[in-house]
């Protein structure tokens, strides 16, 4: 934890640079995270009153997720006849800009390779959890989100942890978090410590 790490690009991150999913684990939960981070960036994609510097943002995202999906997948051991034609369909309705058509087809697949959040929920918010929490957002989180522009390009990660269904707010944790080169840019962080964050985020009064 001494090394920054780069862990303020939560979500954010990955709007701004348009990077697939990386750090979640194993083939097969990397995946299934990637499922739901598609999924969920489609329904707010979709939402109408989604600003458009996080429209365009959450496009690139997509299109890049998109492009690497089938080889996540092939990683994943996941290659059964109907995923070539989901995948092709998915990426048509995006083309085609048919936003609902194409929340609708993401959020079904997705819920087709749930993404396993045991680990999260329930989750015991414990004062050593907010102790640890409270650290990682200071040191590595707050000056994005806290920064110039926040709101607008950094989500309010507190509102997002308490109106986020909690299998998208973790797999925005496990898929949006990067390191830097020290961790081959992946998810630095532990299971534990992505627990602490959202207890942290969680807890009533919690200071940003």
């Amino acid at each position: 934890m001494k090394r920054r790490l780069g862990a303020c690009a939560l979500f954010v991150c990955t709007l701004a640079c348009a990077l697939p999913t990386q750090g979640a684990g194993a083939p097969e939960r990397t995946l299934d995270v990637q499922l739901e981070l598609i999924a969920a960036d489609a329904r707010v994609l979709a939402a109408a009153a989604t600003p458009p510097v996080r429209r365009a943002a959450l496009s690139e995202r997509i299109r890049s997720n998109l492009g690497s999906l089938g080889m996540t997948a092939r990683a994943a051991g996941r290659q059964d006849a109907a995923w070539p034609a989901a995948l092709a369909g998915l990426r048509e309705l995006f083309a085609a800009g048919k936003l609902a058509a194409f929340a609708g087809a993401a959020r079904r697949l997705a819920a087709a390779h749930p993404l396993d959040v045991a680990y999260f929920e329930p989750l015991a918010v414990t004062p050593q959890r907010l102790s640890t929490g409270r650290s990682i957002y200071r040191r590595y989180c707050q000056g994005c989100h806290l920064g110039p522009g926040a709101g607008r390009w950094a989500p309010d990660l507190f509102a997002m942890a308490r109106k986020e269904p909690r299998r998208e707010f973790v797999a925005r944790l496990l898929g949006g978090v990067f390191g830097d080169r020290t961790t081959g840019h992946a998810n630095p962080f532990s299971d534990e410590a992505l627990a602490s964050l959202t207890a942290y985020f969680l807890a009533p009064g919690a200071a940003k």
